[in-house]
């Protein structure tokens, strides 16, 4: 099943909330932020998530809220032109969701998404 304007609500319902990475990188920039404002945020506001570290830094912060667990930690990094985001919490032992991406916000919502168990 492929992921497309402008069923991805209903698509991502029908599989049962998750998809994989390469769906989600198949969905124009704006579905993804659309994702990420859903599965994150509880809405679909668009706000550019996925394109604007402004708006990354946000996901970053909401993580903060999840399941009382404080203290993310969160490691961004950049090697050779490429953004890894890891993201790890106090109380679990491994990281929660990793993800390279071409952007530090790209990186950065797929990391979290991965976290949150909404892309496998």
């Amino acid at each position: 099943m492929t992921f497309s304007t402008p069923s991805t609500v209903t698509s991502l319902e029908t599989k049962g909330g998750s998809m994989t990475e390469s769906e989600f990188l198949a969905l124009e920039p704006r579905e993804r932020d659309k994702v990420v404002g859903r599965e994150l945020f509880g809405n679909e506001q668009w706000w550019k998530y996925t394109q604007d570290i402004r708006f990354a830094w946000q996901v970053v912060e909401k993580m903060r809220e999840w399941d009382g667990c404080m203290n993310p930690e969160v490691e961004i990094r950049s090697d050779m032109g490429r953004w890894t985001c890891a993201i790890g919490f106090e109380a679990w032992a491994a990281i929660s969701g990793e993800a390279t991406a071409d952007t530090a916000p790209l990186a950065i919502c797929i990391a979290a998404l991965k976290a949150k168990g909404v892309i496998e």
